[in-house]
């Protein structure tokens, strides 16, 4: 058996992993209640796209998705994926701050799925930056900045529940799309002083394995909530525990409107209230 440690970007890793240890298909149906909550017109953007994982599916299923990312191994493992899968999407190179530049007001929903936020500045070199609400404050606006008014933004985190361990090991069994068997192994460490969290992966494809870590940020939802009101958000609701991994929540927020006066600003009207918790 070989053990190799990937340093740059896993994206064929990530692929292998999120078959494994992701739920695709709560990943979809969570997405297109949220479409469906919102009360889509226009198109989506999902700017973590990564290499598709879900974002595919409602590729496929003919829903208006604008695709992005910031990693550039990402798109390239996403557009061969695209490829495989028959379509002849192409996503955009694109980081969160520069969205409103590169699509100001386009869309009626920004995506971020996969607990990408935590990530912000950290993924391509696993950098540990001191955590900053300003700078998550500067992604998030660049995310409001490609919404219309009313619009909404989907962006999964981590569930964090009162006197949870620091550190947390899960396991997943599975297998690649050939049969090959997968084990992957996660250790998530979060330090709630420097609000940092460590995520550290072993994986076993067949008599392969590898391994690899990411620094990121605890984002609680209190965080969130912070960070999405500065950005000009409101109507922040929780979505039902249907996320594409168990320990993860999922967040609708609604970008305020300008101009109340113009029908195509006005916001979406939540009309599955009855299942959605709104934090105020």
């Amino acid at each position: 058996m070989t053990t190799t440690s990937i340093v740059e970007h896993p994206a064929e890793i990530i692929d292998i992993y999120l078959r494994v240890c992701a739920d695709e298909d709560r990943f979809v149906a969570q997405s297109v209640a949220a479409f469906d909550t919102v009360g889509l017109n226009g198109p989506v953007l999902d700017c973590a796209v990564g290499t598709g994982f879900g974002t595919l599916r409602l590729l496929e299923a003919g829903y208006p998705l604008v695709c992005s990312d910031g990693s550039v191994d990402m798109l390239r493992r996403f557009r061969l994926n695209c490829a495989e899968a028959g379509l002849s999407h192409d996503a955009v190179h694109a980081r969160w701050e520069d969205l409103g530049r590169v699509f100001p007001a386009v869309f009626d929903m920004v995506m971020c799925r996969g607990n990408s936020l935590a990530y912000a500045d950290t993924w391509d070199n696993d950098v540990p930056l001191e955590h900053d609400l300003d700078r998550l404050a500067t992604h998030v606006a660049g995310m409001a900045g490609a919404l219309r008014p009313g619009g909404a933004l989907l962006v999964d985190l981590p569930a964090t529940r009162p006197g949870a361990a620091s550190t947390r090991l899960l396991e997943h069994r599975g297998s690649t799309t050939v049969g090959e068997p997968v084990t992957v192994v996660e250790q998530i460490h979060t330090d709630p002083t420097t609000r940092l969290r460590r995520w550290n992966v072993t994986m076993t494809v067949g008599t392969h394995t590898c391994q690899f870590s990411r620094s990121s940020y605890l984002i609680d939802l209190d965080t969130l909530r912070t960070v999405l009101r500065l950005c000009g958000f409101a109507a922040i609701c929780t979505l039902p525990d249907l996320s594409p991994r168990d320990h993860y929540s999922t967040v609708v927020a609604i970008k305020e409107r300008t101009r109340p006066d113009h029908p195509r600003h006005r916001t979406p009207v939540l009309t599955s209230a009855s299942s959605l918790t709104t934090d105020r």
